[in-house]
């Protein structure tokens, strides 16, 4: 294919410019949007779990109930935490960026 566009006369280019930041868009579009629903799924599990807890018509939490919406609650903060990271990491860019490279946060926030 490619020399069948060469032959006809057009152009293929498999060197890039460095300018289009397309990719870097798209990422942090994507993180910036599991960050929102994320913190707006915080707030009314929150909510939630307030109003739940203060209602005098509602039985109390069992253990294993107070351990998941532990583990839950955890979960939520680990990812929340990992994702705007990775927005600050990434608002510099890929080649711009000196946080893109630090290795030991890479490994201790995708680990976790």
């Amino acid at each position: 294919m490619c020399l069948v566009l060469q032959a006809a006369g057009g152009a293929l280019s498999t060197t890039s410019s460095g300018s289009s930041n397309t990719g870097v868009d798209i990422a942090m579009a994507g993180l910036a949007l599991q960050v929102a629903v994320l913190f707006i799924f915080s707030l009314l599990f929150a909510d939630y779990m307030f109003r739940y807890t203060r209602d005098a018509a509602t039985p109390p939490l069992s253990t294993r109930m107070r351990l998941f919406f532990s583990g839950l609650s955890l979960a939520i903060a680990l990812i929340l935490g990992r994702s705007i990271y990775r927005c600050y990491e990434l608002s510099k860019g890929y080649r711009d960026s000196d946080l893109i490279t630090d290795q030991g946060l890479f490994i201790g926030l995708e680990g976790v």
